[in-house]
């Protein structure tokens, strides 16, 4: 009787807590409308237009360029995140609800370009290409990040290590050519690992602490080499990989030039989140790894 009366208290409780979670985001959807409608749409002429470039070089086909009415377009956002929102609080998005926010998150992102453009025009492939390109430092990161917060490992030196990569990375290129230099950035990265480890499992220092010390020390030793050797030095000229065109692939309108033009990192990103995927969740070894992390008492039997 006991046991049938708790559970009925949690599934109230947890009942509330989802209906509640619910009405906030039904809520911050239409809130963005408003601000989408009223900052962004209402203070615009009905006959300014923003134009969306589509061709960054002349290796694809060339399309025309994208051109809206930029107050139509916001309203078209803002009524779209309005009706998003009003479904939301009455019936729910249930197990779409995490798409559903990312759509509204990319339906402000082109607001904003709508508005930010409106009267003029920018270059939408480029801007989506130069994209890809920033997001390799923070993937990679990313990727380390999941990998060692799957083993049960805290991490916060990711970026110490990548700093510190790049600053040997940029003398040995400098010095040997840039292949030596992503060989340097491997090393350096898995000493600095190293350390971590050695730091956190043979001293049992507290793994933030020990992540904290390599982050300081590598800003700091890398401020200071840069600052002292580096700057107009050529200890800082190590090269850069040229751009690699897929064939067929980059010659596709629009997605051809943002996904397919890149220089080897890119293409390695795409690999590295491809293979760490089907690793972790499809294989026995990301089964291990994941249970060490997780569940160590079970991985140990």
């Amino acid at each position: 009787m006991e046991k049938n009366k708790l559970s009925q208290k949690l599934t109230v409780n947890l009942g509330s807590k989802i209906g509640t979670q619910r009405y906030i985001i039904g809520v911050f959807f239409i809130l963005s409308a408003v601000f989408v409608y009223f900052v962004l749409a209402k203070p615009l002429a009905p006959d300014v237009n923003t134009t969306f470039g589509t061709n960054i070089s002349d290796r694809s086909i060339q399309i025309p360029d994208w051109v809206f009415n930029s107050k139509a377009s916001l309203e078209i956002v803002a009524g779209i995140c309005l009706g998003l929102g009003l479904y939301q609080i009455i019936r729910g998005f249930r197990k779409a609800t995490n798409l559903i926010i990312a759509g509204v998150g990319i339906l402000l992102v082109l607001g904003f370009l709508f508005w930010g453009a409106a009267g003029g025009s920018i270059s939408f492939t480029g801007m989506l290409a130069l994209m890809v390109v920033r997001s390799v430092p923070i993937t990679i990161g990313a990727l380390s990040g999941l990998i060692t917060e799957r083993a049960g490992i805290v991490n916060i030196a990711i970026e110490g290590m990548m700093v510190a990569s790049a600053l040997t990375s940029a003398i040995a290129g400098s010095l040997f050519g840039i292949w030596w230099g992503v060989l340097a950035a491997i090393l350096t990265g898995a000493a600095l690992a190293l350390v971590h480890g050695w730091l956190s499992i043979k001293y049992k220092v507290d793994q933030i602490i020990s992540g904290t010390m390599i982050n300081i020390f590598a800003t700091g030793i890398t401020s200071y080499i840069y600052i002292k050797f580096l700057q107009s030095s050529e200890l800082n000229q190590p090269g850069f990989f040229k751009p690699y065109q897929v064939p067929l692939l980059h010659k596709i309108p629009v997605i051809g030039p943002i996904f397919f033009d890149h220089n080897l990192y890119v293409y390695v990103m795409y690999i590295l989140v491809i293979v760490l995927t089907i690793a972790l969740y499809k294989t026995k070894w990301g089964l291990r790894h994941r249970a060490v992390g997780e569940h160590p008492k079970a991985a140990d039997t």
